[in-house]
This record gives structure tokens, C-alpha cells and sequence, in this order.
């Protein structure tokens, strides 16, 4: 759906502008992840990272309950609403599928970044724009196989939510909650590989102080 896309990316892009001189606007615990292990780090404690994740999932579960009560209750699967098997065609129906789309979007995600908002060789002015591009890429290219969640948190927040939802339809908690744990699982590693392939590409970079530059 392009509308949804654009209204993700936008408001992302919005808050990476807004907060970036506050906390960095990391948002996404995959983003914390590289941030902490990219080469030359030694300002970003694991202390540090943690309650970064921490009040992203907070986050999460605020817009989830926000969305949750504004919808009067309406809630939407992460994924494939019937599930998935390891291995289908199309790969929209497995978790192979997933695996290898979120990591590889993620990575986009993260990549661009590192290279963009935590580099003094990248444009001062434009990085908002890229990040948030970089999701509108996720979403058209991954939105048809996982959803292009591309955020551990926003995986958690839909997950919790139709949790919620599926109690109150079906007054049972019978939804697959564990699929935000798979998807977390791929996207953090999509962090990962960010973080490896920032630290070989950009030796000659120096970082930007989280919290008090154009950090994203």
C-alpha cells in the first residue's frame, strides 16, 4: 500500500529531524545495535544500548495500545496471517522468505544509517531524507513477503497488539506471539552485518557524538 509506506517513512524522517539532537532518533533497536558496534564506537555503552532498546519496546507498546483503542480494538497480524512454513512458495508464506527480507532491508536500513547520520563525510542536511527513503525501499520491495517491519520494536508493538485483540475476539491468547522474536532474531543480525560493513567501507570516518549531532 503506498500510502501506508509513505506515511511510515515520513514520519520517521520527521522524527529522525526532530530528535536527532536529543537522543540520536534511533527508534529501532537494529539501529542501536549497529550504532553500538560500529568501528571507532567507545562513547555508546552496552548500559546505554540497553535502555535505548528498552524504550524503544516501550514505545511500541504505547503505539500499539494507542492504535489499539483509536481502531476500537481492530488489530493485524505481523506477516502472513495464516503463518508460515520454513520453506513455500511464494516466499511470502515462509519464514525463509523472511529471513532473508528483513535481514537484507534491515541492513539497508542500518547501513544507510551509519553512513548518512553517525559520519562527518555525509551531507549535514539530507540524512532524514535517506533513512526515510531507505524504508520506502523496504516497503515496496519487502511489504508483499514480511510486511517490512525492518524494526524489532515495530514487530513487537503489532505482535502485542493483535495479542490483545485476539484475547478480546476469541477470549483466548491464541495468537503466534513468537513470530516478533524471529523477526527481531533477522533484523539484528541485518544490524550486525550493518555495523561489519560500515567499519570496512568508511576507515577514514570520524563519528558523531550520539545525542549531539545529526546522529540517527
Amino acid at each position: 500500500n503506498a500510502d501506508a509506506v509513505f506515511s511510515i517513512a515520513s514520519s520517521l524522517m520527521c522524527m529522525v529531524y526532530a530528535l536527532g539532537p536529543v537522543s540520536g532518533a534511533h527508534l529501532n533497536p537494529a539501529v542501536t545495535v549497529a550504532v553500538a558496534l560500529r568501528k571507532g564506537q567507545d562513547a555508546f555503552s552496552r548500559s546505554d544500548a540497553a535502555a535505548y532498546v528498552g524504550s524503544q519496546l516501550a514505545g511500541a507498546v504505547l503505539a500499539g495500545l494507542v492504535y489499539f483503542t483509536a481502531t476500537l480494538f481492530h488489530t493485524f497480524p505481523l506477516g502472513n496471517p495464516d503463518g508460515f512454513d520454513v520453506v513455500a512458495w511464494p516466499l511470502s508464506r515462509s519464514w525463509f522468505g523472511v529471513a532473508i527480507a528483513e535481514m537484507i532491508f534491515t541492513f539497508l536500513l542500518c547501513y544507510v544509517v551509519l553512513c548518512t547520520a553517525t559520519s562527518d563525510l555525509a551531507s549535514p542536511d539530507m540524512f532524514g531524507l535517506a533513512i526515510g527513503f531507505s524504508v520506502v525501499a523496504g516497503g515496496y520491495a519487502i511489504g508483499s513477503v514480511s510486511g517490512a517491519a525492518l524494526n524489532p520494536a515495530v514487530a513487537f508493538g503489532v505482535d502485542m497488539t493483535h495479542l490483545c485483540g485476539a484475547a478480546i475476539e476469541y477470549g483466548e491468547f491464541h495468537w503466534r506471539f513468537w513470530h516478533c522474536a524471529v523477526y527481531a532474531v533477522f533484523e539484528v543480525l541485518g544490524g550486525i552485518l550493518a555495523a561489519v560493513v560500515f567499519s570496512a567501507t568508511h576507515l577514514e570516518a570520524s563519528y558523531l557524538e550520539i545525542g549531539g549531532g545529526k546522529d540517527a
